[in-house]
């Protein structure tokens, strides 16, 4: 590539959204180096978030490089890769925490669905792009149905209910941009809203426990409880300041479980206080901010799709994790994006974050 485009590239890209996405990931760096320094450990689980974060970025690199409007073309491969993972996990992933959803390979593991989510917002994109004028008609509401629905049924089979839920916001989100009726929306969501109380009784026994548990703690308090109730302890006892980095007693004496991923927020609230709880908070928003600006701003319908969905990703994500560790979200086991430990979630949020990049490089867009 010729020095020229390579400046022009350069020019044209958020750096604020680069720079933002850094720090959450420095953020969740620091604390697990802090969860890892004072147990005497050999910062295993450290260096190898720093490995995919060093891969992730170029990764995140080479989305943003490579021009969007040629994934169109891939729309449909796209769809298929989604769902033949989620099939190749069924029959041949290893099942962890009750759920069959990774992919075990000596001491590396790797779980499809991270990937399913951004084959499902390149397809969508495509396909609410395309047809978005002829959505006044039930039949394309239907069809995008039936297009959603083995994914949210392999989800269901594994079973992993967090991840079906952000997979469905993601389509419903990114359908209610397209020209639906008010009273086709109505009846979608009234239909949404009888299967939601209707998959009660097709849930498992430990699932159902997590439900009741989650308005009740103390009805389990040693068990499908015992989560909760640890980490509304941590985050409560960080108070304004916090305890100080490697000085929370319940992420330290390992009180909290899962405090390197699904509760890493409870650590932070605890090791950082409320301040750097908010602080944490207040960088989720201005990346957000920044991708909606391109949704606002690009010319292109393809790519305001592409973004769309990705801001229901990573927004879905962070509030289902951070209302987890609050006790205002039954716990489902999703990560809390760039953050947590785990390089399948964090390379597909990078790999969107560089596709939104190239959206704004490669698009018009006004710059501020």
């Amino acid at each position: 590539m010729a020095q020229a485009s390579v400046w022009s590239i350069a020019r044209r890209m958020d750096w604020l959204m680069v720079a933002i996405s850094l720090l959450l990931v420095c953020f969740g760096l620091m604390i697990l180096y802090s969860l890892e320094v004072n147990a005497q450990e050999e910062l295993v689980f450290f260096r190898k978030q720093l490995i995919f974060f060093v891969s992730g970025l170029v990764l995140f690199c080479a989305a943003a490089i490579f021009r969007f409007q040629h994934l169109v073309s891939y729309g449909w491969w796209l769809y298929v890769l989604g769902l033949a993972l989620l099939v190749g996990v069924m029959l041949f992933g290893q099942e962890i925490r009750g759920v069959k959803g990774w992919f075990i390979i000596g001491p590396l593991s790797f779980q499809p669905v991270e990937v399913v989510k951004v084959c499902i917002v390149l397809f969508f994109a495509k396909y609410f792009s395309e047809h978005s004028h002829q959505f006044t008609q039930l039949s394309y509401i239907g069809t995008s149905i039936a297009l959603i629905a083995p994914y949210m049924a392999l989800l269901m089979l594994q079973p992993d209910l967090g991840s079906g839920f952000i997979v469905g916001m993601i389509w419903l989100v990114m359908l209610l941009f397209t020209r639906i009726q008010g009273k086709h929306m109505m009846a979608l969501f009234l239909c949404i809203a009888v299967a939601a109380v209707g998959s009660w009784f097709v849930l498992a026994d430990y699932q159902k426990a997590r439900l009741t548990t989650f308005i009740n703690p103390e009805l389990d308090p040693q068990g499908s409880g015992y989560n909760i109730r640890q980490a509304i302890t941590a985050v409560g006892s960080g108070q304004l300041l916090g305890r100080g980095l490697g000085l929370g007693p319940q992420s330290q004496l390992r009180f909290l479980p899962e405090n390197k991923t699904d509760f890493i927020f409870s650590v932070i609230a605890e090791e950082l206080g409320f301040v750097g709880a908010v602080v944490l908070i207040v960088l989720f928003g201005i990346l957000l901010y920044r991708l909606q600006y391109i949704v606002r701003h690009t010319d292109s319908a393809f790519g305001q799709f592409i973004v769309i969905g990705t801001i229901v990703f990573i927004a879905t994500q962070t509030c289902m994790n951070i209302a987890m560790n609050l006790s205002l979200f039954p716990v489902t086991g999703i990560p809390l994006p760039l953050v947590s430990q785990g390089g399948s979630s964090l390379w597909s949020v990078l790999i969107a974050l560089g596709i939104a990049q190239s959206v704004t490089i490669y698009s018009s867009t006004r710059r501020v």
